[in-house]
Formats: C-alpha cells, sequence, structure tokens
C-alpha cells in the first residue's frame, strides 16, 4: 500500500515557502487519494493514486531537466544494469554490497528503543532499499518508511513495484533533494544511494539531508567513488569515468559537509563505490550557514 494520511502533513511542508500544507480531494478519513496540497500562500502541490508531487522545479537548471529526461528512459531498465551490467564493470571485484550501508543506518540503534521510527530513502529510483530496510528492522519496530524521488517515470516504478506490498504504508513523494518537503529534525534514519554526485549543488543537498534528520542519527550518503586502494586496471579506468561522465563529483563529498556536522566514516562499498556516514550535532550552526549561502532552510 502506498500513500500519505492527515496526520503525514504534520511532517510536510510546502518546499517552496515551507508553510503548512492543507488536503483538498479525496481519502480525507485515510490515506489521501487523488487532490492537491496547498499552503497559505496558495503554492499548490499534485497529490495523484495516493503520490504526492512535492518538487520545485522554478530553478530548475538545464543540467537538472536533462537529467530528468535521461532518467524517463533509465527507468525501466535501473535495477536490472546495476544487478548485471555494474558486476561485470567491476570485474573481479563485482560486488556492490547494499547490506553495508543498511548497516551503516544503524537500525537497531538503542535510540530507536521506543515509538515509531521514521525513515527516508531520498532518491529512491525503483525502491532497491525498502525491502531491505524493512528486514533490517526489528520485526516489532513500528515503521514509517518515506520514499522521495525527482524522477516520475522511478516514482511510476516504485509505484508498480510496491503497490500490494506488505510494508504497511509507503510514503512515496515527488522532491528533489535541494528541496525536501520536510520539517526540521523530523527523520530518525537518513539515506541517499547512487544520486549525491549528480546535484547541482551537493554541498546544499548534503545540508538538506542534515536539516531533516534528527541531532546524531546516522545520515547515509552512497555514490560512485574509485577505490584507491584496489588494483584498478586501464578497463576499470575507462568504465568508472564512463560512469561518471555527468557526475559533479565522483569522490565521498566529505569535505562538503556544512556546519554543524560531522564526520562519522568514509569507506568504499565496492570498487567503483563509497559510502559517507555523517551526523548533525549542531543545528542552529547547520541552519546558520544555510542561510548565509541562500539555501532553503
Amino acid at each position: 500500500m502506498i500513500g500519505i494520511n492527515k496526520k503525514d502533513l504534520d511532517i510536510v511542508q510546502c518546499p517552496h515557502c515551507h508553510g503548512k500544507l492543507a488536503w483538498q480531494g479525496s481519502g480525507e478519513d485515510k490515506l489521501l487519494d487523488n487532490g492537491v496540497l496547498q499552503c497559505d500562500n496558495r503554492h499548490l502541490w499534485r497529490v495523484k493514486e495516493g503520490v504526492a508531487d512535492l518538487a520545485d522545479r522554478t530553478n530548475f537548471s538545464t543540467k537538472d531537466r536533462m537529467l530528468d529526461t535521461l532518467f524517463d528512459f533509465l527507468a525501466p531498465v535501473h535495477d536490472l544494469s546495476v544487478e548485471y551490467l555494474l558486476p561485470v564493470l567491476q570485474y573481479p571485484d563485482p560486488d556492490t554490497d547494499r547490506s553495508s550501508y543498511i548497516d551503516a543506518l544503524d537500525l537497531n540503534g538503542k535510540d530507536l528503543a521506543k515509538g515509531t521510527v521514521r525513515i527516508i530513502d531520498i532518491g529512491t529510483g525503483p525502491g532497491a532499499n525498502i525491502d531491505l530496510i524493512d528486514n533490517a528492522l526489528p520485526e516489532k519496530r513500528k515503521r514509517e518508511i518515506w520514499a522521495v524521488d525527482l524522477n516520475a517515470s522511478m516514482l511510476k516504478q516504485f509505484a508498480s513495484a510496491f503497490r500490494e506490498n506488505e510494508i504497511g504504508p509507503i510514503r512515496l513523494a515527488g522532491a528533489d533533494g535541494h528541496k525536501l518537503p520536510f520539517g526540521d529534525s523530523t527523520f530518525d534514519r537518513v539515506l541517499n544511494v547512487g544520486g549525491i554526485n549528480l546535484y547541482h549543488s551537493p554541498k546544499q543537498g548534503l545540508a538538506e539531508m542534515a536539516r531533516v534528520a534528527k541531532p546524531d542519527t546516522p545520515i547515509v550518503v552512497v555514490d560512485e567513488g574509485l577505490d584507491h586502494e584496489k588494483d584498478n586496471n586501464l578497463l576499470h579506468h575507462l568504465a568508472f569515468k564512463w560512469l561518471t561522465m555527468i557526475d559533479e563529483i565522483d569522490e565521498a563529498p566529505a569535505h562538503l559537509l556544512p556546519a554543524g556536522c560531522e564526520i562519522v566514516d568514509v569507506s568504499n562499498i565496492s570498487r567503483f563505490y563509497y559510502c559517507l556516514v555523517y551526523k548533525k550535532t549542531n543545528h542552529d550552526k547547520l541552519v546558520e550557514e544555510m542561510e548565509e549561502l541562500g539555501y532553503s532552510s
């Protein structure tokens, strides 16, 4: 089951002005179905079949629009390429071990001992991480899983795969990682896989992830980064260059972490992928830097 309900509007906000959203449409007594979310400044955000489009596209760059079109084509084959093509490119070290970065989320952490665990998967794509997150949580732990992606085709692939899932309601929404449509310190865990290297401002994306994360909770970011400790031959270098030809960065962006955050760990989980774990330690410092840089806050 996919959708949001009226209680979810306590944490969702207008990505353009950060105002509170009100529902206008069907499904008011259960999961919201079809209609619009409107803020006090009359910004409207469409909800169709339970999926809210909360992506603010007003300041999209040419590259943003190009990538959105590219992922329209990639959406149907995304998971197949990761499963079959990537191991060939990384040979003889084929595995990109998803379990390692799920472990980095620390879903058995003592801070999650009570209440509902609220987790967000940013840049979720077709949703390859959702079952892994659900399975890693203790069986009796209440959970609230949010999945967001900027690309509409990826969201359709996700909805098709999870419409009849047994996890419980998955909150699925369109969202831009530069302007996440959530209030401050909302999530117990934050995950971003395969996206940050393509942001037109990775620094802003990292700051937004920290803004919506609760203090001292793991924020896990995974993307392409060549492991220089391995014996990489010419073919590996060429394959990696091909994979990252449109990336803004091609290494763990630890140097771009905003004020009020600190590194927990930086490692490679395969020949072509890094895993950066960081946390927010001072929310006020984070917001102050975001305001100085002109970012949403």
